[in-house]
């Protein structure tokens, strides 16, 4: 039976939005603990510019790395979490994306990232690793920090260690290369990576 005009304008119980496509669970029985829900709620990304995406995506899979449910994949933990870490534009984004649209975990991370983390954030991101410069009067151990918060702001920057170590000795101002090279007995270049990072 045909449906009249009057019928598609009226609501629908279909109101659930399901970006995450549902995925076959092996496990026969299983329970998500209301406390480990709970505990993610209490982390959620909103979305704004001041937000660190990458270490939003570190405590939620902290968290979740926390949680064994017998013959049920982590990733799927994951998955099914996910939505409860979210609020405001970032719970939006969610909704907003196709049913289904979301596959897997690592589908979930790229499609987060490319969205919060855009380009320009990533340049940005990058740019406070490959053009360190110590502040004037900055003592070198909040200089060494500095540099290790902006790796931490940007997991995926994809530069071996020996080249971070280079850019942080570049950029440093001379007396602080001099307390190091000193502190090597002689040039920290000549020294192990390994060596070079407990100095």
């Amino acid at each position: 039976m045909a449906r009249n005009l009057g019928s598609f304008a009226t609501p629908s119980n279909n109101f659930m939005c399901e970006p995450i496509a549902q995925l076959e669970v092996a496990a026969a029985e299983y329970e998500i603990k209301p406390n480990l829900v709970s505990m993610v709620q209490q982390d959620q990304f909103g979305g704004s510019a001041s937000e660190d995406v990458g270490m939003h995506l570190h405590n939620f899979t902290e968290l979740c790395n926390m949680t064994r449910i017998r013959d049920y994949d982590l990733d799927d933990l994951n998955l099914r979490l996910f939505p409860f870490s979210l609020r405001g534009k970032a719970k939006e984004w969610l909704l907003a994306l196709p049913r289904g649209n979301i596959t897997s975990w690592a589908d979930c991370c790229s499609k987060f990232l490319s969205k919060f983390c855009p380009p320009a954030k990533i340049m940005q991101l990058r740019s406070q690793i490959t053009g360190f410069k110590q502040e004037e009067r900055e003592p070198l151990a909040l200089a060494w920090d500095r540099m290790k918060e902006a790796i931490r702001n940007y997991p995926n920057h994809r530069m071996e260690e020996w080249l971070i170590l280079h850019m942080f000795y570049n950029g440093l101002n001379h007396m602080s290369k001099t307390m190091l090279d000193t502190a090597a007995g002689g040039t920290i270049m000549g020294k192990p990576i390994d060596d070079v990072k407990k100095l």
